[in-house]
């Protein structure tokens, strides 16, 4: 350190668009572990950090691209499908397997991607038409010239590799063939097009890439269209006379116009399924709807057709209703075939469930869901004092929960982390546990559910007649009447869910690890005997903080540290917005928290 300096600088890395794709393909297709990933990366491109320091700097790119909606991330996590298919994007995973075990290191692929895109909304002023990133073979000593490793090259590097022996990485945003616009040239973004919408940098509204891995709905019998444990037709194709028709078929407008019927209180047969990415919404909209409510998973990945983020839609289209945003809820087109419907149980079988296994009915409190109108913040306040934690005992429980409702094994681990988000579970240092008995509760008594199984008899029961020609072998079809709790701009259920405000890494998935290495010291005043004391610490969530500050109960919810709009905008929440934007505010009104740490 220079004498005259009184500070040493902190080291960065030059981060370059490899970097970035390694990195996200990283926390993407493999299971967290800060010290195999912190290894892996110094090893493959040769960093002087130690894992502390390089784990802080990756964790903090990562979170810094999503938040600014970087192509890159986009590109990783939401482009290419899981797992990859056989391309560039495998071969990169096979160089991080390969760097891996060449160290000797413990790195393990992920089954089913839990990370949560639905919050993240490309920037496409950052969408500069760059070359494309190449993969090339590293050099490798004369005796092992078949060595299969490779090394990522920066696209703004001459490359002295032939162009045959170069592959490209394909992105949605990367050059094409064709000439180049003059306002386009040099791999710029016009101003003026991107002020004016044009079609070059607009998205259009049949595009949608932020779809949850795994979608919740409720039903009932006054539920619109077809809802069975096979089969879950919209309303406006449930009707026998009318033939089924794909979204690009209709002009933009009739499109906008259906989705403003759907998302408004106009009574109409809608061509839309609402689902949600919250599994307590549905659960607490059913059991309030008592005897013949339903609860069906939803694999998006076997849909075959298209799926809309609500959210999305209503900020594209520039549909205007007080209150609504369309937060957390996604709109299926159509219909939901068989293969990916993972399971449905009615909310009796849930209720039983409970009331025959002690420690189950105490972790899901269905009384106190039963009891409160909304899905607000006093039922996640309640929730949350439960006796859930991020821990092994709780997760014994919850697989065998999961196994007692009949959910196949592929989906276990992201139908539990999405119980311990939306109950609110006290979260621990040390997650892993969690994960481990889950795995331990589901398989402890017989075999496991077969995948997406098959029932031949209806959810509920009415009348077949209203169904197709063509689907008269299925269940029958029953009317809609979502919205229970007479929510005022409501057609269907919107106990919307924003994603959680992350200060940690993704895998495992949001809000269950803790982002940096060192958690900061948390003191509390209790106003019943005057004094601080830290003694409820474990109560919180092990979030730390690079930055040296304070926060106080009266500031704690607008302090979000993510730079979207929902803080600003809470004040014009439709109710349903504001409830599912507070389950994922940790509750602070018990005690005044004040977060200290040095740099």
């Amino acid at each position: 350190m220079d004498p005259l300096s009184h500070t040493e600088t902190r080291r960065q890395i030059n981060w370059n668009n490899a970097y970035r794709a390694f990195l996200c393909c990283l926390f993407r297709f493999f299971r967290h572990d800060r010290n195999a990933f912190s290894e892996v990366f110094r090893s493959l491109f040769d960093l002087n950090f130690t894992n502390k320091e390089l784990y802080t700097r990756l964790s903090t790119q990562w979170r810094d691209m999503r938040r600014k909606g970087n192509p890159i991330w986009h590109q990783v996590h939401v482009g290419v499908p899981f797992p990859p298919p056989e391309g560039p994007w495998s071969q990169m995973v096979s160089m991080i397997k390969e760097t891996a075990n060449a160290i000797g290191v413990s790195l393990v692929e992920k089954n089913i991607d839990v990370i949560d895109v639905s919050s993240f909304h490309l920037n496409l002023r950052q969408v500069r038409r760059p070359a494309p990133l190449q993969i090339l073979p590293l050099q490798t000593p004369i005796d092992t010239p078949t060595s299969t490793r490779t090394a990522f090259v920066n696209e703004d590097a001459p490359s002295a590799q032939a162009p045959d022996m170069q592959s490209s990485l394909s992105s949605p945003s990367t050059v094409s063939s064709e000439p180049e616009g003059l306002c386009e040239a040099g791999g710029k973004v016009c101003f003026w097009c991107c002020h004016e919408g044009s079609d070059e940098v607009q998205t259009a509204p049949e595009i949608s890439t932020d779809v949850p891995p795994i979608l919740y709905r409720w039903a009932n019998v006054d539920s619109q269209g077809v809802n069975t444990k096979s089969l879950i037709i919209s309303g406006l194709f449930s009707n026998s006379d009318q033939d089924f028709f794909a979204p690009d078929e209709i002009p933009r407008e009739e499109f906008e116009q259906y989705v403003t019927k759907h998302v408004s209180i106009e009574k109409s047969l809608s061509p839309f399924i609402s689902t949600f990415q919250s599994l307590l919404a549905p659960v607490h909209r059913a059991i309030r709807a008592g005897e013949g409510a339903a609860v069906i998973f939803i694999d998006t990945s076997k849909l075959e057709t298209k799926v809309y983020s609500a959210k999305s839609l209503v900020w594209d289209l520039g549909i205007k209703i007080k209150g609504y945003r369309g937060l957390g809820e996604y709109l299926v087109w159509g219909k939901v075939p068989t293969p990916a419907i993972i399971c449905t149980f009615k909310i009796s079988t849930l209720v039983s469930i409970a009331e025959e296994d002690a420690g189950i009915g105490e972790i899901l409190q269905l009384n106190r869901i039963k009891s409160s109108k909304r899905n607000r913040n006093e039922l996640q306040t309640a929730l949350s004092k439960g006796p859930g934690r991020v821990d092994g005992s709780s997760g014994l429980i919850i697989g065998r929960l999961l196994r007692k409702l009949d959910v196949p094994s592929p989906y276990l681990e992201a139908v539990a982390v999405k119980i311990s988000h939306s109950w609110r579970f006290a979260r621990c240092k040390d997650t892993s546990d969690y994960l481990v008995g889950v795995q331990t509760g589901y398989h402890e008594h017989g075999p496991s559910p077969s995948p997406s199984p098959v029932f031949e008899q209806p959810l509920l029961g009415t009348s077949s007649s209203s169904l197709p020609s063509q689907q008269q072998e299925e269940p029958p079809v029953v009317p809609e009447e979502e919205d229970l709790n007479s929510l005022p701009s409501d057609d269907e259920d919107k106990e919307n869910v924003i994603s959680s405000i992350e200060f940690e890494t993704p895998c495992p998935p949001s809000r269950i690890q803790p982002f940096a290495t060192e958690a900061p010291r948390i003191e509390f005043f209790d106003p019943s005997n005057q004094r601080w004391s830290d003694s409820a610490a474990e109560m919180l969530p092990a979030y730390s903080f690079e930055e040296t500050f304070a926060v106080d109960q009266a500031s704690i919810f607008s302090n979000t540290l993510e730079p979207f709009e929902e803080a600003e905008d809470m004040a014009h929440m439709r109710n349903a917005d504001l409830d599912v934007f507070m389950e994922d505010m940790m509750d602070f009104t018990q005690c005044t928290p004040y977060f200290v740490m040095d740099r």
